[in-house]
Order: C-alpha cells, then structure tokens, then sequence
C-alpha cells in the first residue's frame, strides 16, 4: 500500500459465523503491524441464518438456546459490543479503523455519517436514531440510538457495535435488505 490514507476493501464472502469472526479479528491485528494500514472494509453474507451474540451480553434467552439445540439457527459470539443480531437476508459491513476518532460517540457518528451520505446516493435515506441505550432488551433492532440509523418511520434499517483494542477500531453493522 503506497499511500497510508488507501482504504482496503474486501470482496464480499458468504461465509459462516466463525469464519466471518475470524476474518474482522485478522483486519484488526494487521492494523496493529502493517505499517501503512489506515483502514479496511468488508460487506458480507452469512451462511444460512446466524444469530451474533455482542460481546459483553452475558444471557442468551431459552427460545434462542432451543432453536440452537434443535439446529434451527447457529449462534456465534462478536468481539463487538451491542446485543444479539439476527443475520438473515441482511447485508453485515466490518470496518477496521487504525485512527478513529478517540471518542465512541464521535467515531459512531462519523461511519453513521459515511454509510448515510452513501445510501443517499443509492436513493435511500436514513437518518440517526435518538433513544437511549436500553440494556433490558436482548435484541439489537428493538432501539435506535446515535449508533444506528432510522427509515423516515423511525424503523432501524442499521445497527451497529464497537470492540475497541490498542486504540483501534472495529466496527460490526448490519444492514436490514429485507426486515
């Protein structure tokens, strides 16, 4: 890579959810050694339906437990943050960032603010949530906060999470194709 503002963009892969998890974590260790690595980002599509667990959820309800036991669904655990998400049919963004803005706030609304002035150019527009965080509800589409973004009827249509190490930045969303 000539130049250290070049942003590496990924094919996309329709993989499993491990593979998929180790593939964000690989980007984010290279980020750490390659030298010239300003940032990487990837769109993707999961093998089948696959619901990811945010890191720092520490309860998987029952129903989610049984649909796993009786192979109904494949559950994988993020190294972001943020509550479960179903991947079915939706489009998952992984952006690794070497510099990001030092707040989370500020960082959020930055790649919230890239993927909104893009899909305006593809004819869609959203717009950020503005609910607080609720860590009562398990699921990540049931609020919209600043990380997110909204449809005009204030249905989330992106939800997005952070893992933070060494000062970098990866950031986990999903993107609803068919909600």
């Amino acid at each position: 890579m000539k130049n250290p503002e070049e942003v590496i963009y990924l094919n996309p892969l329709e993989l499993n959810g491990p593979e998929q998890m180790a593939i964000d974590l690989f980007l984010l260790e290279k980020s750490f050694t390659e030298k010239n690595f300003h940032m990487a980002i990837r769109f993707y599509t999961w093998d089948g339906d696959w619901l990811s667990i945010g890191k720092n959820q520490k309860e998987i309800p029952e129903i989610w437990l049984n649909l796993l036991k009786n192979k109904e669904l494949k559950i994988v655990r993020r190294p972001s943050g943020g509550k479960a998400v179903l991947h079915s049919k939706g489009l998952t963004y992984a952006l690794i960032w070497k510099f990001p803005p030092k707040s989370k706030k500020e960082s959020y609304l930055k790649t919230t603010e890239w993927l909104k002035d893009g899909l305006k150019k593809a004819g869609v527009d959203l717009f950020l949530g503005d609910k607080p965080v609720d860590i009562s509800n398990s699921n990540c589409f049931a609020t919209a906060t600043l990380a997110d973004l909204v449809d005009k009827d204030k249905n989330k249509q992106i939800g997005s999470a952070q893992y933070w190490k060494k000062g970098h930045l990866l950031q986990h969303g999903e993107i609803l194709m068919e909600p």
